[in-house]
């Protein structure tokens, strides 16, 4: 699982990483991916649709608000799930126009963190992976069972018997 962090104030950051990391230690989920960013300017600046599963958003920051950044994200990313950070219910409404999926207030606390867990359904965001192949073709990451490599082609086998074939090196593939 990939997790994006925008916030301007790296202390509340850390806390939110440990507090997630707490709660998913010992699952499937706990070796997901984090990338921490200190504006919604940088953040946007390396966005690209499908880069994260979850984006967690602060509210109030310097130029462009939590809402502003989520606005942009919607404009290419329908399924990201999106969960703002915030002290204030100011902007609970705003959040339903772009989609949020929940509304985190600070100080973040052990029961809030578990039930915004339990919200989103991480299982979900897990069988929804999929990767675009160098062949244009997008594969569910949960229905790869092995890979191979013969003749320049990678074959990946399937769920359900089928296997998919692209002419790409094996290590190609894997970066995917």
């Amino acid at each position: 699982m990939r997790l994006a962090f925008v916030d301007d104030d790296y202390g509340e950051i850390k806390k939110l990483t440990t507090m997630i990391d707490k709660e998913l230690q010992g699952t499937v989920y706990s070796s997901c991916t984090k990338q921490l960013f200190s504006t919604g300017e940088t953040f946007l600046s390396v966005w690209k649709p499908g880069m994260y599963d979850i984006v967690f958003l602060d509210i109030f920051m310097d130029q462009l608000t939590g809402v502003d950044v989520a606005r942009q994200i919607r404009k290419t990313d329908a399924s990201v799930k999106i969960i703002f950070c915030t002290t204030s219910n100011e902007f609970a409404s705003e959040s339903y126009e772009v989609g949020a999926c929940y509304y985190l207030h600070k100080p973040f606390g052990k029961d809030r963190i578990k039930a915004m867990l339990d919200r989103i359904d991480l299982s979900q965001i897990e069988k929804m992976r999929s990767v675009q192949l160098p062949d244009g073709s997008d594969i569910m990451l949960r229905s790869i069972l092995y890979a191979d490599y013969s003749s320049h082609c990678t074959t990946l086998h399937c769920k359900h018997g089928k296997n998919i074939s692209v002419r790409a090196s094996f290590s190609e593939v894997e970066r995917l």
